[in-house]
C-alpha cells in the first residue's frame, strides 16, 4: 500500500538503518505480547528520523492502525492540539494515509466522514471535542485527554493493536505556557499509562531536550520509553545512498561526498541534487564534488544554505543571551574543542556564567562536548556560520571567488553547449542525408501513419541577411523541412517551440520558398517535450522527435538497407 505522505519512489532511496528498523520491529511486536516500552529516537534535524518513522509507518498500516502526526503542525494552543490531534487519528483511520490529508484538517469534515463510513467512536469523540471547543469556557486538559486516549479505543473497538507515530515530540512542551495544562508531560503520561493495545514512537531533534524528557528521573514520563539515537551515515551508507541518486559517481567521488557531508542524509542528498545539475550541464569537472559543495553552501538557493540559516535562527531563538552566544560560536568555529576555562577567557566572562551560556547552546542542538571539551555538533554548519554569518576566511571561498567560479562553470557550460549543438546538427545533418524516399512509422515523428523521408538536393543552416533568423538545417527539394535541434537535459517547452515556429513563418524566410512546396517542421529534442510543447505542436503540424526517435529512425534506415 502506497502511502500519501511516503510514496514507493521515496521509499526506494530509504538507505539501511537495519539495527534500527529492526529495533522498532521489535518493538512493535512486543506489543503484542503486553511486553516492552514505548520507543523515542532522537537525533539531529533531518538526520532521518521521519524517514525511520514513514518507513516503519509504511510497513504497519495494512495490519493494524497505524497514525503518524508532526507536533510542527499542529496548534500552539492546547484547542488548536486538540483539532490536529484529533482530526490526524480521524484521517488515518479512515484512509490509511492514502489520500491528501488536507480536507481531513477541518473538524467538521472528520466527523462527517466518520458518520459516512459508520466510525462510531471516531464521530462520538468528534461531536465531544466540538461541544466542548464551542463552550465560553474550555475546559483544555478535558480536550487534551479526549483525544489522547482515542487511539487505544478505536484499537479495543477493532480488536486489533494500534502504532502512534509521533514527529518532533519535543513541541509539545509548548503546552507547559498554559495555566489549565500545567504539565503536559504529567497529562500525557496519566492518558498512556491506561493504555494496553498502543505503542508510541516519538521522534525527537532537540537532543538535550529530549534526552531530559525521556531520561531525566524527575521527568513525569521517565521510565515509560526506551531511547534510541539516530546517527550519520557510515562511509558505506553513505555510497550507498549516493549511488541511488546518482550513477556517474567515482570511488574519489563518494569518499569526498562522506568527507564534506559527514555523513548526513539530507546534505548527501542536497549535495547529490547539486552535483547532478552540474553534470548535466557541463559534464564531468574536476573537483566536480568540491565545487558543488561551495555552490550548495554559499548560494542563496543551495538546500544546506537554507538548512544551515534555519538551524542557526531557530536554535538561536530558543536561546537566551544572544549576543554571547553568538561570540562563543565565533570563538568555537575557529578553534572548535576549547575548554571551559579558554571559552571563559576569550570572551571575558567568568566560568560559571560560561558554562550557563555552553549548557543553553547544547540545550539547542549547536555544541557537544566531549572530554571537557566543546564542539560543533554538525561541522558543516560550523563551516557556514563561519564564512556567511561570522565573516571569517575558511576554507570557503569569498563571494568574489564563488562569482568567479559560477562564470567559469556559465563559460564552460555555453561552450561544451555550443560544441555539442554543432556537432549533433552535423550529425542529423548526415542522417538526413540518408533519406531516400523510404517509409518509417510516424510515431518517430510525433503523428499516426506513415512519414515518406524525401530526397533532398540541398541540406544546410539558414542565416536571414540581417543574421537575426537562424535555423538549424533547411532541407530542400520538392519538400522544404525547416529543423530546430536543441540538445539539453531538460524538456523543449513551450515558449522554444513557439519561437520556431515564429522563425520559420518569417517573411524573409517564406519569400524563400516556392508557393506550391510542401513545407514540414521538424523540431528534435534531445530529453523530450514538455505537455503544452507538444499540444502546440500537433496543431501546427510540426513533427517532433526526441533522441529516442532520433535512434529508432537509425535503426529503420539500417534495416530497410540490410533488407535489400
Amino acid at each position: 500500500m502506497e502511502l500519501y505522505i511516503y510514496p514507493a519512489s521515496r521509499k526506494q532511496l530509504f538507505t539501511n538503518r537495519e539495527h534500527l528498523r529492526s529495533e522498532i520491529k521489535l518493538n512493535i511486536a512486543q506489543l503484542e505480547k503486553g511486553q516492552g516500552k514505548h520507543l523515542c529516537l532522537i537525533g539531529l534535524r533531518k538526520i532521518g528520523k521521519t524517514e525511520l518513522l514513514k518507513y516503519s509507518l509504511s510497513e504497519q498500516v495494512t495490519s493494524k492502525l497505524a497514525i503518524y502526526l508532526d507536533l510542527e503542525e499542529a496548534g500552539l494552543t492546547p484547542e488548536a492540539f486538540a483539532r490536529y490531534y484529533y482530526s490526524m487519528i480521524g484521517y488515518w483511520a479512515l484512509t490509511n494515509g492514502q489520500v491528501d490529508a488536507g480536507k481531513y484538517h477541518d473538524l467538521n469534515f472528520v466527523i462527517q466522514q466518520a458518520v459516512n463510513h459508520n466510525e462510531k467512536t471516531i464521530a462520538e469523540v468528534g461531536l465531544a471535542l466540538k461541544s466542548e471547543l464551542e463552550k465560553q469556557k474550555i475546559d483544555q486538559r478535558y480536550l487534551l485527554g479526549l483525544v489522547f486516549g482515542l487511539p487505544d479505543r478505536l484499537a479495543l473497538e477493532k480488536k486489533s493493536t494500534a502504532v502512534v507515530y509521533i514527529d518532533e515530540f519535543q513541541e509539545i512542551l509548548q503546552l507547559n505556557n498554559f495555566r489549565q495544562i500545567g504539565n503536559i508531560l504529567a497529562l500525557f503520561r496519566s492518558n498512556i499509562q491506561k493504555q494496553n493495545y498502543t505503542r508510541y514512537i516519538i521522534a525527537g531533534s532537540a537532543t538535550r531536550i529530549i534526552e531530559n524528557i525521556i531520561s531525566d528521573p524527575s521527568s513525569p514520563i521517565f521510565g515509560h520509553f526506551s531511547l534510541r539515537y539516530v546517527e550519520p551515515f557510515t562511509k558505506e551508507d553513505t555510497f550507498e545512498l549516493a549511488g541511488k541518486l546518482l550513477d556517474f559517481l567515482t570511488d574519489v567521488d563518494n569518499q569526498m561526498i562522506y568527507k564534506l557531508t559527514g555523513g548526513h542524509p539530507y546534505y548527501i542528498y542536497s549535495l547529490c541534487s547539486r552535483l547532478e545539475s552540474i553534470h548535466e550541464r557541463y559534464g564531468p569537472l574536476k573537483d566536480m564534488v568540491k565545487k558543488a559543495f561551495v555552490l550548495e553552501v554559499s548560494s542563496k538557493e543551495g538546500d544546506i544554505n537554507k538548512h544551515c540559516h534555519y538551524v542557526f535562527t531557530t536554535s538561536l531563538a530558543r536561546a537566551r543571551g544572544y549576543a554571547t552566544l553568538r561570540t562563543i560560536l565565533l570563538e568555537l568555529a575557529q578553534r572548535d574543542g576549547l575548554t571551559l576555562s579558554g571559552i571563559a577567557s576569550l570572551i571575558k566572562k567568568g566560568t560559571g556564567e560560561t558554562l550557563s551560556y555552553l549548557n543553553n547552546l547544547m540545550d539547542v542542538d549547536l555544541l557537544i562536548k566531549r572530554d571537557k571539551r566543546y564542539y560543533f555538533k554538525d561541522q558543516v554548519l560550523r563551516y557556514w556560520l563561519t564564512m556567511f554569518r561570522l565573516g571569517i576566511e575558511t576554507m570557503f571561498p569569498t563571494d568574489k571567488i564563488i562569482n568567479e567560479l559560477v562564470s567559469e562553470l556559465d563559460e564552460k557550460y555555453q561552450r561544451a553547449t555550443t560544441e555539442l549543438g554543432i556537432a549533433k546538427q552535423s550529425e542529423i545533418q548526415d542522417l538526413i542525408e540518408e533519406f531516400n524516399g523510404q517509409q518509417v512509422n510516424g510515431i518517430l515523428f510525433g503523428i499516426e501513419g506513415m512519414v515518406t523521408l524525401p530526397i533532398f538536393e540541398n541540406v544546410g543552416n539558414y542565416s536571414s541577411k540581417d543574421g537575426q533568423i537562424e535555423i538549424d538545417l533547411v532541407c530542400r527539394d520538392h519538400e522544404t523541412w525547416f529543423v530546430e535541434v536543441k540538445w539539453k537535459n531538460r524538456a523543449a517547452g513551450i515558449k522554444e517551440v513557439r519561437d520556431f515556429h515564429r522563425k520559420i513563418n518569417n517573411e524573409g524566410v517564406q519569400a524563400q520558398i516556392n508557393k506550391d512546396e510542401i513545407l514540414r517542421p521538424w523540431f528534435i529534442s534531445k530529453s523530450g517535450f514538455t505537455r503544452p510543447a507538444l499540444e502546440f505542436c500537433s496543431e501546427k503540424g510540426i513533427f517532433v522527435s526526441s533522441n529516442k526517435e532520433l535512434k529508432g529512425i537509425r535503426t529503420e534506415l539500417k534495416n530497410q538497407i540490410l533488407s535489400k
